[in-house]
């Protein structure tokens, strides 16, 4: 097998001191899962207090690390994991330990995979690897979208189009990257996303982006 090894790339920039908006989201929330408590929820104060307990200091801890004594310890005021973790003696991988005994998905403060994740943390490339371009101060998420939701009828229109759209885009992506269409004929491109009713998507997204703002 040939020896290689892989790097990550920094961020591409049209000059070296430009600001990106569209970078990873600095949230501490987990993206992508909003939680509610329906009308039929027998005890709502007992529910509350379950979701609050992922943004509270000993939930955050328990969900980012897992159990203290037995899945970490506090070292000199920062977490450290036991060799229950890291060395699991049940012949866990440090992936499958990783998910059994921490919370990955759900309502809660994250922590950052460097700092919490046992198979980033035990290798030394792949921490290297993930912190290599995670000081640019000049990346932010301002332009990354919140959870708007979409009505039953806009969520429909919108992911018909939507599917169209994205095979549309990425078939003449391919065709630009290989040369087989001019980049001459990008204004032609863009005619053919307002011909796939694109310009409505955006709408329909606004529209939501818009009632989500107001409330």
């Amino acid at each position: 097998m040939q020896d290689f090894a892989f790097t990550s790339c920094p961020n591409p920039r049209l000059t070296k001191d430009q600001q990106l908006h569209n970078g990873p989201s600095q949230n501490r929330a987990t993206p992508g899962y909003d939680t509610a408590i329906s009308s039929s929820c027998k005890n709502v104060e007992a529910a509350v207090k379950f979701l609050n307990y992922g943004y509270s200091e000993k939930g955050i801890m328990t969900y980012n690390y897992g159990v203290e004594g037995e899945a970490w310890n506090m070292v000199d005021g920062k977490p450290q994991y036991t060799d229950f973790m890291l060395n699991n003696p049940d012949g866990l991988t440090l992936s499958q330990v990783a998910y059994v005994h921490r919370v990955h998905f759900g309502p809660k403060a994250v922590i950052p995979d460097t700092k919490c994740l046992p198979g980033v943390i035990k290798d030394a490339d792949s921490l290297a690897f993930r912190k290599l371009w995670s000081d640019d101060d000049k990346v932010d998420s301002i332009y990354s979208m919140p959870e708007v939701q979409l009505t039953p009828e806009e969520s429909k229109e919108r992911s018909e189009i939507i599917t169209e759209v994205s095979s549309y885009v990425s078939e003449m992506m391919l065709q630009f990257i290989t040369g087989a269409k001019s980049l001459d004929q990008y204004e032609e491109y863009l005619q053919g996303l307002k011909d796939r009713n694109f310009d409505r998507a955006k709408e329909i997204t606004q529209i939501a982006y818009d009632r989500y703002m107001k409330n």
